[in-house]
């Protein structure tokens, strides 16, 4: 899609925006099983790793955002669908958060690397 918009559109500068996928079952995860978010983490490797590749063919994609940053109320699914990166735990009243391997990996792999490369 990315290469698909830079040929279509004389390469344009491309943000993109709520990026993120849920995991049926996920909000009914209890403990340090709720962090392991494994579908999530393989989908922003994949995605990224792609995005990155297009760049380098010349794909000018200057923004990046994902869906979400903390799980939160889905107009369909209230909170049984979860697209955090950090999970909040909305059983108890302090609703404590946590972040979630995905989170983790993003933090490690990608906002790292980028801050890196702004740096040099």
């Amino acid at each position: 899609m990315l290469r698909y918009m830079k040929n279509r559109y004389d390469n344009p500068y491309i943000w993109v925006l709520e990026n993120g996928i849920s995991e049926k079952g996920e909000a009914g995860r209890t403990g340090e099983s709720a962090l392991q978010d494994r579908l999530r983490t393989d989908y922003f490797r994949g995605y990224i790793g792609e995005a990155c590749k297009a760049t380098d063919d010349g794909v000018r994609l200057t923004h990046y955002f994902t869906w979400s940053f903390t799980d939160n109320w889905e107009w369909k699914e209230g909170f049984k669908t979860r697209f955090g990166i950090v999970r909040i735990d909305f059983d108890k009243k302090d609703l404590p958060r946590r972040v979630k391997n995905s989170g983790k990996w993003l933090s490690q792999y990608v906002f790292k690397v980028s801050n890196q490369s702004k740096n040099r």
